[in-house]
């Protein structure tokens, strides 16, 4: 009886616990303000499944240190979003505020909407050109992020618009894109970049552009304009962009 009871006991002080320091939707980590300044504090992801979600927004509470025994809530917490900050991180992930326009997102978006609303997908997609995008390779010049494409919005009306839109979510937390960005410039897509147009600032890495060192084709699109066509694995592909990446700054940096 005294085992059943303890039990009871650890049970119940457990189930009061719960609630108490961060939640599932929150992490520690830090802000940097647009003077450059770093705030440490708990970071609140209003949708934590929903990768998109934190490209868009965050609320953030100030505080050196996570206090167990307080709950935190985000009605006492500040919105960020781009433009208000330069960037946030958490469990060594860093997110930085860039400008991305993102044309295929809308053909994407439409094209899974299976027509409930293609004008609310293009809009998704076309509304905002500013996020927070997940920084993969840091150079000197030039960073790598990932990107989400967010699904469409549109009005669920019956049990099947409901189970279509479950799929397209579940799709999109594994559609995501890579971007090269350079600082003042708007970030482009990898797979449709003019790679001797964008590093042409540096002949060396051209000519090893040419010459096949970083092990990408360089085809032609339907509309004819130039574009690289990868057959890599996504490990492979992340390979080649740090090795390109690091020759540039090598090479003229």
């Amino acid at each position: 009886m005294k085992k059943i009871n303890f039990l009871m006991f650890s049970l119940l002080i457990s189930t009061l616990a719960i609630g108490q320091g961060l939640s599932s939707s929150q992490r520690f980590g830090y802000i940097i303000d647009n003077d450059g300044n770093q705030e440490n504090g708990v970071i609140h992801i209003k949708h934590v499944g929903l990768p998109w979600d934190q490209q868009d927004k965050i609320f953030f509470y100030a505080t050196e240190e996570v206090d167990e025994t307080m709950k935190y809530k985000k009605k006492d917490m500040e919105k960020y979003i781009t433009g208000d900050i330069q960037g946030f991180s958490y469990e060594d992930r860093m997110f930085t505020s860039i400008e991305y326009v993102n044309l295929a997102g809308a053909s994407k978006g439409a094209s899974l909407s299976g027509g409930l609303n293609k004008l609310s997908a293009a809009a998704t997609s076309l509304g905002n050109s500013s996020f927070f995008a997940e920084e993969l390779i840091k150079g000197k010049t030039v960073t790598l992020y990932k990107f989400y494409n967010k699904p469409p919005d549109f009005a669920v009306l019956s049990d099947e618009q409901s189970e279509v839109y479950d799929d397209i979510s579940d799709a999109a937390k594994y559609d995501y894109d890579l971007l090269f960005a350079k600082p003042g410039d708007k970030a482009k897509n990898v797979e449709t970049i003019r790679y001797k147009k964008y590093f042409g600032d540096c002949k060396k890495w051209v000519k090893k552009f040419e010459n096949g060192d970083f092990d990408l084709e360089e085809k032609k699109n339907k509309k004819g304009k130039k574009a690289l066509i990868q057959s890599h694995s996504r490990e492979e592909i992340m390979g080649r962009y740090q090795m390109m990446i690091d020759e540039y700054d090598t090479l003229c940096n």
